[in-house]
């Protein structure tokens, strides 16, 4: 197994870096390959409620099956509040589903990918999100009320990676780059923009592409510190009161947007020649630059379910998937519930 690479409170920029540079590899594969962004608040809505393309399962099965194998190569990459009151973690997956639900997007698809962009709306989502969630986990004592400090815990110290943790960084980034790749060269072999493509063959590309998008995903979150309950509940405790706030979580976007900016800005360009991915006719970017109270309320609802429980969409279904139980699976379900729930509200007013 190793050295444990995230210890319960502890200063881990590097683990948080190495973790942020293979979240960009999944992004950038699944954007050159498919051309759509990895917004995963969006694909499991889009799924629940059957508004999206069958290919976007095969991510969110990569995101469980990666989860399944961190449980056993590397569970100490996962830390859940298995002793904290089922209520906070249902009624934050409501706030999250809802959340995101109604202001479209989440820590991926604002945070990643719409930074990336250089959005303005993205942007202003990200910082209302991350405000609700250091005004939440403060007001709450999320760090206290999910058992992970106590009155007599010691301020948090740097802790450095062993090198079983720059190995499976290594491994993880160069399999997905492997088959990232294999699936490119299969392309070739039968371009799937050509009108004589075989359907089914063309199908079965995008389906590898998103599975091994969302397990390259769920890896790069494991190995970032982001399915670490303890981790962001600490990055998002305020640093003015708190002595066991940990930064770590900042390296994870600030290193992943340093490529995924260079990657989108690229895209951009690309989609302005009309020139496609390499496996369907178009990129898919989003192009909504409305600034609103919808979007501003559904931030900070986010923002609040995030810093109650410590958990939003992508890391919550890796932990559900690696330890199974009744905060991991409430959560997940409460999410789904509120994403139903906000778009049947919507229907409904329409």
């Amino acid at each position: 197994m190793g050295v444990t690479s995230h210890p319960l409170l502890a200063f881990t920029p590097i683990q948080a870096s190495l973790g942020g540079l293979v979240l960009a590899t999944a992004v950038t594969g699944k954007m050159a390959l498919l051309g759509k962004v990895t917004g995963i608040s969006g694909t499991v809505k889009g799924l629940i409620l059957k508004s999206q393309k069958a290919t976007n399962g095969a991510f969110v099965a990569g995101l469980v099956l990666a989860g399944n194998a961190i449980a056993v190569l590397r569970p100490e990459w996962v830390v859940v509040a298995a002793a904290a009151p089922v209520w906070r973690a249902v009624v934050a997956g409501v706030l999250v589903g809802a959340g995101t639900a109604m202001g479209n997007g989440c820590t991926s698809g604002h945070g990643l990918c719409g930074i990336s962009r250089l959005s303005p709306r993205s942007i202003v989502a990200t910082v209302t999100f991350m405000a609700a969630g250091v005004a939440t986990a403060t007001a709450t004592k999320s760090m206290h009320a999910l058992g992970y400090v106590t009155a007599n815990t010691p301020p948090i110290a740097f802790a450095a990676p062993g090198a079983a943790f720059y190995l499976d960084a290594a491994v993880v980034a160069g399999t997905a780059a492997a088959l990232y790749g294999a699936i490119a060269v299969a392309k070739g072999m039968l371009p799937c923009k050509k009108d004589n493509a075989d359907p089914a063959y063309c199908s079965a590309l995008e389906f590898a592409t998103e599975f091994v998008s969302g397990a390259t995903f769920a890896a790069g979150l494991g190995l970032s510190g982001m399915t670490s309950g303890a981790k962001v509940a600490g990055f998002l405790d305020s640093p003015l009161i708190s002595k066991t706030w940990d930064a770590s979580l900042m390296f994870v976007m600030g290193v992943a947007l340093v490529p995924l900016t260079g990657v989108m800005m690229m895209i951009k360009q690309r989609s302005k020649e009309q020139k496609p991915p390499l496996l369907t006719s178009k990129y898919a970017i989003p192009t909504n630059s409305t600034i609103d109270a919808k979007l501003l309320t559904g931030a900070a609802l986010f923002g609040a379910g995030w810093g109650l429980y410590g958990a939003c969409p992508g890391p919550a279904i890796v932990q559900a998937a690696a330890q199974p139980g009744v905060n991991t699976l409430g959560f997940v379900a409460a999410m789904m519930a509120g994403q139903v729930a906000y778009e049947n509200a919507m229907s409904s007013s329409s």
